[in-house]
């Protein structure tokens, strides 16, 4: 079964974040998504309302979080409890994978809108690299090349924080259910392609920082 998920979503429960989770999963499925992994920062506070609306309208939802480590965010997927904020990435991986998570690099590599040291660290233990992220407007070859190189799984994800975002960037997964378990499963086993069907603009930039800066995060 082929499945289109964006790995890669934040909503209204991450500071910087303010959709609605039935507006997050409605918009995945107006645009042809299969599903999404809510990956809300520091935080799984969503991902039981997220689960139930993916039920409630045919979109699978991954459990999953964006980690702020000492060195730049680590994204986890599979996993049912918060990691503390703050450590080191080989801490946090740990912790990820005693979980019973796969821990993943997030947009490794610094830029504009990313302030990251990860990429120096994708060696460490991670089991997959995120290659194709929609906010990453200059270095998602750079984490491509990478994730070849040491071998390691690849997956895309808008970085979504508005609507307009979601589905910018997506990972085709080759998997046996459109389920958590089965994709989770094919993540593990590297039956992915990481996409980017376009780069965030501009305008979403900037539309998103007048809405935190609204939101006074």
């Amino acid at each position: 079964m082929n499945l289109k998920i964006d790995m890669h979503v934040h909503s209204c429960y991450s500071k910087d974040g303010f959709e609605q989770i039935k507006d997050i999963i409605a918009e995945a499925k107006r645009k042809g998504l299969d599903g999404i992994a809510l990956t809300d920062h520091n935080t799984q506070e969503g991902v039981a309302e997220a689960k139930k609306e993916g039920v409630n309208q045919g979109i699978v939802v991954i459990s999953g979080i964006e980690i702020k480590t000492e060195k730049g965010d680590v994204l986890a997927y599979g996993i049912t409890k918060t990691i503390k904020k703050g450590m080191s990435v080989e801490k946090t991986i740990c912790a990820i994978h005693k979980a019973e998570g796969l821990a993943v690099a997030a947009h490794p590599f610094p830029e504009p809108a990313h302030r990251t040291k990860m990429h120096k660290f994708l060696d460490v233990g991670f089991d997959i690299i995120e290659t194709a992220n929609a906010r990453s407007l200059f270095m998602n070859k750079k984490a491509k090349k990478m994730a070849q190189k040491l071998n390691i799984p690849q997956t895309g994800g808008s970085d979504a924080h508005s609507l307009k975002e979601i589905g910018n960037a997506y990972t085709e997964i080759s998997a046996s259910g459109k389920n958590e378990k089965s994709i989770l499963d094919a993540l593990r086993l590297g039956n992915t392609t990481a996409v980017v069907s376009k780069n965030t603009s501009i305008y979403s930039f900037i539309y998103c920082t007048i809405k935190r800066i609204a939101k006074k995060c």
